[in-house]
């Protein structure tokens, strides 16, 4: 073809028109480039964890033969994370002191990405109108939350993986397609047992919706195991895959680690007062469940991303042994929610400075409010949001009984 002014201009003319056309999608990109730069710029930053737990768990899968250390028990984390550390294990850096630092952090960076698209999707799914355009804008949100780059970009943490899982659980549970709900939950339990925050939305949904699918449950081990069979078969015992999560809570027997809760108000005696503040979140959730039910509340869609919220905050709130980091699912609905409900936003201002205060230190060695303080600011949130949660379970019950 020969290249003529007339064909160039046609070309620009072609061009123009596509970038208006998709201008929004342009500039989204460019932001979600910019978001990648500044991880990258932040790889190079060390962590507790990293020095003390992830490259010390590098060193022994590459000394135990790398898929052959599957076998073995390494770390404290489940086999679909492991994986990925031992596929890493193959494919160092140039870097002599820490040749598997990039490899980690961009797990993590992948997760993040997912994590975005989750975010999308729920968005898109609860906005009324411009719902492609509200799904990209809150997606951009998440992926520049301070909480979620430091998370990944410097700690190398990956909860973004079941936080992304989860709300794409979530996604589906929504939409009633609770075969797909549950896997996704399941996938995300694989990765974290901090997918278990959103479990009452669940228990609630089988409850107040359809009761007859209460066997779904069974996938989730189901799910879980399947995950685990090249561990498995690798080697590795049943019986100590079965029991992670159970050796995980063991590790760590403190009221709370760095968690500004309501365990910053009393001593740290986890053996005495457990058990105790275990049974009182238990007994929180079940008057919630007794109030459902003596109301005849129903579920509905719109309650489902509220009733998760929520559920992350009490968890975190009143459940013992909960790390800085756990706030993390909480983070990301807070954005969703404010964009289903156009309002609201002091749910992100407050989750994340009481997320950001919970990380400083550990991840900088500093505590810039007393964590006692910070733990009165997220009581007075989590009974603001539990009064906002009242009062929209309520207003829904009442449209649906209006519906004729």
């Amino acid at each position: 073809m020969k290249i003529t002014l007339k064909n160039i201009k046609q070309r620009l003319t072609q061009l123009t028109e596509w970038i208006g056309v998709y201008q929004f999608e342009l500039i989204a990109a460019g932001l979600f480039g910019l978001g990648i730069f500044i991880r990258l710029d932040a790889f190079s930053f060390i962590s507790g964890d990293y020095m003390f737990f992830l490259r010390p768990w590098m060193t022994q899968i590459v000394q135990g033969g790398g898929w052959e250390s599957l076998s073995q028990t390494i770390g404290d984390y489940t086999p679909p994370y492991m994986y990925l550390l031992t596929l890493l294990s193959y494919f160092p850096s140039a870097s002599e002191t820490h040749p598997f630092l990039f490899g980690i952090k961009f797990y993590s960076l992948m997760f993040d990405g997912l994590l975005a698209l989750a975010v999308y999707l729920n968005v898109k799914l609860v906005v009324k109108e411009h719902h492609h355009y509200m799904g990209l804008m809150a997606s951009l949100i998440v992926f520049f939350l301070p909480t979620v780059v430091l998370n990944s970009a410097f700690w190398g943490q990956i909860d973004a993986s079941y936080a992304a899982f989860a709300l794409i659980s979530l996604y589906y549970l929504q939409k009633h397609e609770f075969f797909k709900s549950v896997i996704w939950f399941a996938i995300g339990l694989s990765f974290k047992l901090q997918t278990i925050f959103i479990l009452p939305v669940f228990i609630l949904y089988i409850w107040f919706v359809k009761r007859s699918i209460w066997y779904y449950v069974f996938l989730i081990p189901l799910v879980y195991f399947a995950l685990a069979i090249p561990s498995i078969i690798a080697g590795r015992s049943i019986v100590d895959i079965a029991l992670i999560y159970v050796n995980q809570a063991d590790s760590y027997r403190a009221l709370t680690l760095n968690m500004p809760n309501v365990y910053q108000w009393l001593p740290n005696r986890y053996d005495d007062l457990s058990g105790y503040g275990i049974s009182l979140f238990i007994a929180l959730m079940g008057l919630v469940f007794l109030w459902m039910t003596m109301k005849k509340q129903s579920l509905k869609p719109e309650n489902i991303l509220p009733l998760a919220f929520w559920s992350v905050l009490m968890a975190n709130f009143f459940l013992p042994a909960m790390h800085e980091r756990y706030l993390f699912m909480a983070d990301i609905l807070a954005i969703i929610v404010i964009f289903q409900f156009k309002k609201y936003w002091v749910f992100v201002l407050s989750v994340q400075f009481i997320s950001l205060l919970a990380y400083t230190p550990f991840l900088f060695g500093t505590e810039i409010i007393p964590h006692q303080d910070v733990a009165l600011v997220f009581l007075v949130l989590l009974s603001y949001v539990s009064v906002l949660l009242y009062h929209q379970l309520r207003l829904s019950q009442t449209k649906s009984q209006l519906l004729p």
